[in-house]
């Protein structure tokens, strides 16, 4: 799939599994992997009309939604939010319809991760910036890779602007 968030590449010409591979943490890289796995069309049953826009960034029909609505809180079976999935997949328009049509921007899914990990993740200060200025802790902990910050996350991946950014922003290790 020519969209996979995990080797969508940067101006660098790098792609978030590849940095996670780089930055030498093993159990990061095959979350990733896992998750992109998990992430796949044929493995999205049960997904609702919302989760599924979100994942494929449709603003419109995610604007029909929400007038119709929609909830921006509905859980899928990995407890993500339609926000884990439109971050995760870079779909700043959509992000910022599901944050102003109430999502939580801490909520995590079942490995602790929140959409702020998941945009470390990608490296979107862009995005980082919308979750922050709606909100979002920028020293949430994740469950599953040590307990890493955004912060920690981003430094890792070797995104150097959103960890100056993060850290400006009061954000840790």
């Amino acid at each position: 799939m020519a969209n996979d968030w995990y080797n969508a590449m940067d101006d660098e010409g790098e792609t978030p599994l590849s940095r996670a591979m780089k930055c030498g943490h093993d159990a990061l890289s095959t979350f990733m992997i896992k998750q992109e796995e998990d992430d796949r069309p044929e493995n999205a049953a049960g997904d609702t009309l919302v989760q599924r826009a979100a994942y494929w960034g449709l603003e419109q029909a995610m604007q029909k939604l929400l007038d119709g609505g929609a909830t921006t809180k509905e859980r899928d079976l990995r407890g993500e939010t339609p926000l884990h999935k439109a971050v995760r997949r870079g779909h700043g328009d959509t992000v910022c319809l599901l944050l102003q049509g109430g999502a939580e921007t801490d909520s995590p899914d079942e490995f602790g991760m929140t959409s702020l990990h998941w945009t470390a993740i990608n490296g979107r200060s862009d995005v980082a910036q919308m979750l922050l200025d709606c909100g979002a802790d920028v020293n949430m902990r994740e469950l599953t890779n040590g307990g890493l910050t955004p912060l920690a996350v981003s430094s890792l991946m070797g995104y150097d602007d959103l960890t100056e950014f993060l850290s400006s922003r009061g954000g840790t290790y």
